[in-house]
């Protein structure tokens, strides 16, 4: 599993986005900015006489840390960062040359996010139905990370009621090699008990 940390935007909105050790948060940043950006859900109710897709809202486990927090993270590591600074230049290294390869490396620990593939991934559904009475829909279920390389997967689930038709999307934390993970949809924008749920396929294959 990864850390906790600023990684590259999964979602390529902003330059990073928090990954807090579990979940990818609503904390971004561009350059020296940060600000709070939702992930949503990108859903899309396909209904032949509903004219406009439903509003996208977070979904449920995406808890950003407190902000406190991540301000005093943000000031200890320009401290450091400073003392780190003043120490080279006190004894002539080029700051040049150990930057590099740290930014190369910082690069390449950052979690990928791939959409996952039904039968490549192994995804299987555990949990189709409705939240109480007259909640929601929701899915949940596992895959497997059969690659060889660390990933967070993007799943796509569609939840089929009669001739109504609602794809919804859940992000899992970054998996190893052969590790198993978990992942949960619920689609807040509108009430049904789901008949039954199926596994979309990418149509761009992810590596």
């Amino acid at each position: 599993m990864a850390s906790s940390g600023w990684y590259a935007d999964p979602l390529g909105r902003h330059e990073k986005r928090f990954f807090n050790g579990l979940v990818w948060t609503d904390r971004v940043s561009d350059g020296r900015r940060q600000a709070s950006d939702p992930i949503g859900r990108p859903s899309l109710v396909v209904v032949p006489t509903r004219k406009h897709a439903p509003d996208l809202t977070t979904p449920p486990g995406v808890v950003a840390p407190p902000a406190r927090n991540g301000f005093a993270v943000a000031a200890l590591t320009i401290v450091a960062l400073g003392a780190v600074i003043a120490l080279m230049m006190y004894i002539g290294v080029s700051f040049s040359r150990i930057t590099h390869p740290l930014r190369e490396a910082f690069v390449s620990s950052a979690p990928s996010v791939v959409d996952a593939h039904p039968t490549r991934n192994r995804v299987h559904i555990t949990d189709c139905s409705r939240i109480g009475d007259a909640g929601s829909a929701q899915a949940a279920g596992t895959l497997v990370n059969t690659g060889s390389k660390e990933h967070a997967f993007r799943v796509t689930i569609a939840f089929h009621v009669g001739k109504i038709t609602v794809v919804s999307r859940a992000m899992t934390a970054p998996l190893t090699p052969g590790e198993t993970g978990t992942w949960m949809v619920r689609d807040l924008d509108v009430s049904f008990d789901p008949t039954s749920c199926t596994v979309v396929t990418p149509k761009i294959t992810s590596p």
